[in-house]
């Protein structure tokens, strides 16, 4: 839909934006779409030949991008004083990069954009979703529902 599109476009924007001022070359691939088991997301392709320092590691370039609009929203600085009053709780270790880095500064990271917290006594699972000029409530929550699934059926089968 073209609220989809347009909620993705913010997310490769973000990334080029942060990217360039430390690229020699940045290309952007076609708009695709990755389907998982239960869901499907868009996804652009994006690669970068990285200039040289101060931006010598792969961690480096991680916290250049981190956070993107898929966690914390766009405007960056307003939709995170929003989420801080609206959402009404402490995200905790919702959301974040994860991968690898070795001892000479490569790696790889992805976007963790759903996650689960066992504590003794319960969980707590975290997904989100882009809210947009034309958003429906109902579907964005049907939307976060689906995302968790594979989370909450792993955690009930081991129960």
């Amino acid at each position: 839909s073209a609220k989809d599109r347009a909620e993705h476009a913010l997310v490769p924007a973000h990334i080029e934006s942060a990217l360039l001022p430390v690229s020699s070359g940045l290309s952007s691939g076609p708009l695709g779409v990755v389907r998982l088991t239960n869901i499907q997301h868009l996804a652009t392709t994006i690669r970068a030949e990285l200039a040289g320092p101060p931006y010598a590691s792969a961690l480096d370039i991680a916290a250049l991008l981190h956070p993107t609009p898929a966690i914390c929203g766009h405007p960056f600085s307003a939709a995170r004083r929003m989420i801080a009053e609206l959402e009404g709780i402490n995200r905790g270790w919702y959301a974040g990069g994860v991968g690898w880095i070795d001892g000479s500064g490569d790696g790889e990271f992805a976007v963790a954009l759903r996650c689960g917290l066992l504590e003794s006594g319960g969980s707590h699972m975290y997904a989100g979703c882009g809210i947009m000029a034309g958003s429906d409530p109902a579907a964005e929550l049907a939307e976060t529902d689906l995302k968790l699934e594979a989370l909450t059926a792993a955690l009930t089968a081991s129960a």
